[in-house]
């Protein structure tokens, strides 16, 4: 009975090893650039929210533009409740995004493809008041998040 529960257990971790094995081969190789799992944004999902933005949106000074305003959570702060970006004129696939949306200061946010090999990929990002910086994985799930959004947005109006 022992020897039997033994080999089943054994089957199901070889089993599930194999899986995510094959999971992890199959992720490296169809999206060069990850994260711990985390895949970047395809660069034409950038270039079209960069091409998009300005249609849309208006533009708070040069190159910046505010996509999203949550008066609830300005708390006193001057750019308190903006969801903007920044495009900078001289590298049309650069996103600098700056969420400042939620209620709680302490988890308002920047990030960024600025120096990224692939365009879809995040390269930097912290957060904004306390100027701690973001593990790799947390960087590009929020860089994806604010790139869904912006979409999401866009295809609202």
């Amino acid at each position: 009975m022992i020897n039997k529960i033994s080999k089943t257990l054994g089957t199901l971790v070889l089993g599930a090893g194999l899986s995510f094995n094959s999971y992890a081969q199959n992720t490296d190789k169809n999206l060069p650039y990850t994260y711990e799992q985390v895949p970047c944004i395809s660069e034409q999902e950038v270039n079209h929210i960069i091409f998009e933005i300005p249609k849309y949106f208006k533009q708070k000074s040069e190159g910046t533009y505010l996509i999203e305003f949550v008066p609830e959570a300005k708390k006193g702060y001057s750019f308190g409740g903006e969801l903007s970006v920044y495009i900078p004129y001289n590298n049309k696939s650069v996103l600098l995004i700056f969420d400042r949306t939620n209620i709680n200061p302490s988890k308002w946010y920047n990030v960024s493809n600025w120096d990224s090999e692939n365009n879809g990929c995040a390269n930097f990002g912290g957060y904004l008041n306390s100027k701690k910086s973001m593990e790799k994985t947390d960087m590009q799930k929020k860089f994806n998040e604010s790139v869904y959004k912006i979409r999401k947005i866009i295809n609202g109006k």
